[in-house]
């Protein structure tokens, strides 16, 4: 069935390194991801899982889902970008999150490329 198989195909699995949770999560659900400390929080529509990973691991998994780091401790998701000003991101649920300086660029380049349907 080839609708299973796309539906499938956004769903990632990503286990908690401390706790051995595992979570299944709809990547079409996932905001951003912003990295804490030790921990990482995964904002999703409609809630936001607290997790012990790397932050690290955490772009790579979502790499492949086109997820733009946009700052040392943030990942967002450019389905959601509303949008890019000089230093902040604003989310379609308006959350403003910090753009790096040394990432400005890349950020507009790789949002640009997103919207237009590239990878």
């Amino acid at each position: 069935c080839i609708e299973l198989e796309r539906r499938s195909t956004t769903f990632l699995r990503i286990q908690d390194e401390r706790t051995e949770i595992l979570y299944v999560l709809n990547v079409l659900d996932v905001l951003y991801v912003e990295a804490l400390r030790k921990q990482c929080e995964i904002h999703l529509l409609g809630e936001t899982i607290t997790m012990t990973i790397q932050f690290g691991r955490l772009i790579e998994l979502f790499a492949p889902y086109h997820f733009i780091q946009i700052h040392r401790s943030y990942l967002v998701n450019p389905a959601f970008i509303n949008r890019i000003d000089m230093d902040m991101v604003r989310l379609d649920n308006g959350n403003e999150l910090p753009v790096s300086r040394s990432r400005r660029q890349q950020v507009r380049e790789l949002f640009f490329t997103w919207s237009r349907g590239g990878t």
